[in-house]
């Protein structure tokens, strides 16, 4: 959803019910500058953070290690942010990946991946929950 912020709010390259039908509405309220603020700092973020044996990202992963991510990152760009195809559930060997992007009712694992998207944006959506998933990573508890 920061990609989103940034291509439909400040770069103008998507339309702006894109980003408001995904849960950006809110950000109607804000004043250009303020946008313009919160999208550089989201361009700040990186696409994956690694806390020991854990890789938390937005969407995937590719199955393969993690050094050969990090020296493709910007042709797996999109692959991280967007991907959604159940196949490539996997990612690196050797590390527990919390993931999103695809929503399911509940956490859904896939081997070492661990999809905790629930749809938290769909809270006032006929049939979803809205529910928001958190999970404390040193012992896998969600709430």
């Amino acid at each position: 959803h920061e990609e989103m912020f940034i291509q439909c709010w400040v770069e103008r390259n998507e339309p702006i019910e894109w980003h408001c039908h995904n849960g950006g509405d809110w950000v109607r309220a804000l004043s250009f500058a303020e946008k313009s603020s919160y999208a550089k700092e989201l361009q700040k973020l990186p696409l994956i953070i690694k806390i020991g044996n854990v890789l938390v990202c937005h969407s995937l992963l590719p199955h393969k290690p993690l050094n050969e991510i990090i020296t493709d990152i910007d042709d797996l760009y999109d692959f991280i942010i967007w991907q959604r195809d159940e196949t490539f559930f996997g990612g690196p060997d050797g590390f527990i990946t919390y993931a999103g992007h695809t929503i399911h009712s509940e956490i859904t694992r896939y081997g070492n991946v661990i999809d905790i998207d629930t749809g938290a944006f769909l809270k006032y959506w006929p049939g979803h929950s809205g529910k928001l998933t958190i999970v404390d990573i040193t012992n896998e508890e969600t709430r």
